[in-house]
């Protein structure tokens, strides 16, 4: 008895131990090693760029990092430069990236404070990006937080980037695309997003863009200082984006305001009537007619202008049609065109109808938040998207 029993606990071991052996090489063979597996921490200046120019594809900082550039080393081995044509992650990890340059830079320069190329892809997430850019004899500087260019990638979630002095934010050309989740982009004495040649923009999750006045003696709003500025050809896609300066877009191009492609709401506040459109627009031609915004023509570039206070005043959200939002029906059925939908697109018109009603019950009304129904006591009603889950 004692032999048998000692076999049986053998077999069951065995058998044990193939099937374990059967599970881990099945999750070895599936699992699929990507950039998020292989992480370089930095905690110092040094540390960051030496991970960046040895191509590390996923950097993450473990705590804030300051630096100063030293005297005129910012175009020569002092940026952040991402063109190994890889993709790669810089996780700010809920720190901030805090890089001062004041010194010996010529005005006008197009140096960045990080630069993504040659066909890379660089998402950056969960922080600050922080590019104080100065000068001992106080010129100006022309640089951005990030300029991307050459058919690369960027991608930012949940990120806030200032430029503290003068330039941009986010500079993209050469069929960059860029895609903005979330976040402030501010720049004192420049436009926050400057897009030219191709380049293509998303903007998405509630981002922030504005302009801050600093030094400047301008008294009224002119080319060199707004939330977004496009001249190119590019896509410009603009999902519940928020502009506390004005924007200006080349003759040649869509507007950001278009009323083909987007609902304007200022505010809070629908304005897809309350626009006064005319290449020659003033506020007192917008007053006459009785708006409170104007789409005015300067030149070449275009801007959109509130009559009260025209110069770096009031919130502007633009909504997409683009986008969707996900819809529930309790007790019934969501159709657009007799068909079922779980997420539907803002603005668009929605049909609900009502479950056939339990045995010994009838159906009363529907009961709402936040839209309106064209009839609460039919079965079947619609009502028009907002920009939010209902």
């Amino acid at each position: 008895m004692k032999t048998k029993r000692r076999n049986l606990v053998i077999a069951v071991c065995v058998a044990f131990a193939m099937l374990i052996g059967i599970f881990s090489i099945t999750a070895i063979q599936s699992r699929k090693v990507s950039a998020e597996d292989v992480q370089t921490e930095v905690s110092t200046w040094s540390e960051l760029l030496n991970a960046v120019n040895s191509d590390k594809t996923h950097i993450k900082l473990v705590n804030d990092i300051k630096d100063t550039v030293p005297d005129d080393e910012l175009p020569t081995k002092h940026r952040l430069v991402f063109d190994g044509g890889e993709d790669y992650i810089l996780d700010l990890n809920g720190y901030g990236l805090d890089v001062y340059n004041y010194d010996n830079e010529f005005f006008g320069s197009p140096f960045s404070m990080i630069d993504v190329s040659n066909s890379s892809n660089l998402v950056v997430k969960n922080g600050s990006l922080i590019f104080t850019n100065w000068h001992t004899n106080h010129e100006r500087q022309a640089k951005g937080v990030v300029a991307v260019k050459d058919n690369s990638t960027l991608t930012a979630t949940g990120v806030d980037m200032y430029n503290t002095y003068t330039g941009t934010t986010v500079y993209a050309t050469d069929n960059a695309k860029v895609t903005l989740d979330g976040g402030d982009y501010t720049v004192t004495n420049g436009f926050a997003i400057y897009l030219e040649s191709k380049a293509s923009l998303t903007l998405d999750g509630g981002v922030w863009i504005g302009t801050k006045v600093g030094d400047s003696t301008a008294t009224v709003f002119v080319d060199g200082y707004g939330a977004l500025y496009s001249e190119s050809s590019g896509e410009l896609t603009i999902n519940n984006a928020y502009f506390n300066t004005g924007i200006q877009v080349r003759e040649s191009q869509i507007g950001a305001f278009s009323t083909a492609t987007h609902e304007l709401v200022i505010n809070g506040i629908k304005q897809a009537e309350d626009i006064y459109f005319s290449d020659a627009g003033n506020q007192f031609s917008a007053i006459e007619a009785g708006k409170d915004y104007y789409w005015y023509k300067n030149g070449y570039s275009r801007a959109l202008y509130k009559i009260e206070n025209p110069l770096f005043a009031n919130a502007v959200s633009v909504i997409s049609y683009e986008k969707k939002y996900p819809i529930d029906v309790q007790n019934g059925t969501a159709t657009i065109g007799g068909n079922t939908v779980s997420e539907v697109c803002y603005g668009q018109t929605v049909t609900i109808v009502a479950d056939p009603a339990e045995s010994g019950m009838e159906f009363v009304r529907w009961d709402t938040n936040g839209v309106e129904l064209a009839d609460y006591y039919s079965t079947s009603t619609t009502f028009t998207m907002p920009a939010a889950p209902v």
